[in-house]
């Protein structure tokens, strides 16, 4: 199949989606608000949210559509005995909901569809056993069925595979009767467990941090919360922020730039190459006339990976 490419000038502002990474975790925790209602504004319509909507709905939560982008979810105090929860595509919604069910008793049966069904998560396998939780599925891969519940103590587990099953364990852990210590080694993409575990205090659960390596988390929290606001999404932003730098007149409105986003790095890329980041009145703009090459390790950030190969390609130097 051939298409044509016609290049053209970009110019105007953007209006920047929300983020289905604070959205998807926003929307679990609103779910575990035992018996409150909590609003929360600015919600995507990306699949992933809607796919974190009916996971929560399976788990008993109601959600009210209350329009412009605005929802009122009533929490649960407990899952029901036979839990039956289709993720969808999201790698993020499995990784958050396996650890959070399991927080409660009863068997839970975890499917999803086209790519996520192919992946393999050897992490529950390795670690669901040492935790109370008896995992039955095939070559590690989905559909699975989980029996028990987890236990507090203390463990220590691999990060290297991905951030979101720490961020599961993180959200987890504080439902359970006993107290946990969480040892954590070779975290990759940190600013995404930086991101859950402002959601978590933002609801009213307390997390002890050291250096992201080690966490103590007290049993026998309740999430609280009766407002939240969903970011908008830096991963989307910086693609038109690339677009500016290399010549585009555009704008972008609605990123906040105190986020804990892990792609918000992309001001750090953008200054190290000698763009003009510039923020006023509520819009960032950048201006790169004078680009240089640059070097920039994207470990913490991977997702910004393919628009960082677009703006070296125009930068002088190598």
């Amino acid at each position: 199949m051939n298409k044509h490419v016609k290049t053209c000038k970009l110019q105007g502002t953007i209006q920047i989606p929300s983020s289905k990474s604070d959205g998807q975790r926003a929307l679990l925790a609103a779910a575990l608000n035992v018996g409150n209602s909590i609003f929360l504004k600015n919600i995507g319509e990306s699949d992933d949210e809607h796919n974190m909507c009916g996971i929560i709905e399976s788990c008993g939560a109601v959600i009210h559509q209350s329009g412009n982008g605005k929802i009122e979810v009533t929490g649960v105090s407990k899952l029901p005995v036979n839990l039956h929860v289709n993720c969808g595509e999201s790698g993020l919604a499995l990784r958050l909901i396996a650890f959070v069910c399991s927080a409660f008793s009863g068997e839970k049966n975890l499917t999803g569809t086209g790519s996520l069904l192919a992946r393999e998560h050897s992490f529950f396998a390795d670690y669901f056993p040492q935790m109370g939780v008896v995992i039955e599925g095939e070559k590690n891969k989905l559909p699975f069925r989980l029996k028990g519940k987890l236990k507090g103590g203390n463990y220590t587990v691999d990060g290297s595979q991905s951030s979101q099953y720490i961020s599961g364990l993180l959200m987890a852990l504080p439902l359970l009767d006993e107290d946990s210590e969480l040892i954590v080694t070779n975290l990759l993409s940190r600013p995404y467990v930086e991101m859950t575990l402002h959601t978590l205090e933002s609801f009213g659960i307390r997390v002890e941090n050291h250096n992201f390596n080690r966490f103590i988390v007290k049993g026998k929290q309740k999430y609280r919360c009766n407002e939240y606001f969903i970011e908008n999404d830096w991963s989307s932003g910086s693609y038109w922020l690339v677009a500016a730098a290399i010549g585009h007149n555009v704008s972008l409105r609605g990123l906040n730039v105190e986020s804990k986003q892990a792609d918000k790095q992309i001001l750090q890329a953008l200054r190290l190459s000698r763009c003009h980041v510039r923020f006023k009145d509520g819009l960032l703009s950048v201006e790169g006339s004078d680009r240089i090459a640059f070097n920039f390790d994207a470990t913490h950030c991977p997702d910004l990976s393919p628009v960082l190969v677009t703006l070296p390609a125009f930068c002088k130097g190598t």
